[in-house]
């Protein structure tokens, strides 16, 4: 869903607020956790969105990448968006990533019963997770809201 998300922020991008929460599923998504981590990493220096972007157009790179590959395909991440380094294979180790990421896990869970993803969370409500992940219903209910929102009569 990542593109199709993109495509919405992108049309949307004055009208609507695109909020990520970290929800790895390490028992599907084995390196979930280090992306999340890497991403908040780079978040750190300013560069979360990007590095959230490199992490999903690349995915297959590193899904199912050893700890070795997947540190050095991360690494070769931050290097490309001119991260300091150091500070960021620092950062990884962070008790505030994890904290945030552990955050963001409890909220979901607690607050929306979120156990898969993607989930989204639209004006406070669940979404069905059928549309989630149907490219071209979330779009549609995305347009729906927009357009209750800002009716052009």
């Amino acid at each position: 869903m990542y593109q199709t998300v993109k495509d919405i922020t992108d049309k949307y991008q004055n009208q609507v607020t695109f909020i990520f929460r970290n929800f790895p599923l390490t028992s599907l998504h084995p390196n979930a956790l280090a992306a999340a981590t890497a991403a908040e990493a780079a978040g750190l220096q300013g560069k979360y969105y990007e590095m959230h972007d490199l992490l999903y157009t690349n995915q297959d790179a590193w899904a199912s990448a050893t700890v070795s590959d997947r540190t050095t395909i991360f690494n070769d991440y931050a290097s490309q968006l001119g991260l300091n380094l150091t500070k960021f294979k620092a950062d990884l180790t962070s008790k505030d990533i994890t904290d945030k990421i552990n955050r963001d896990i409890t909220t979901g869970k607690n607050n929306f019963t979120v156990d898969a993803t993607p989930t989204f969370i639209l004006d406070g409500k669940k979404v069905d997770s059928n549309i989630a992940v149907d490219t071209t219903a979330l779009p549609d209910l995305i347009d729906r809201a927009v357009g209750k929102a800002y009716p052009t009569d």
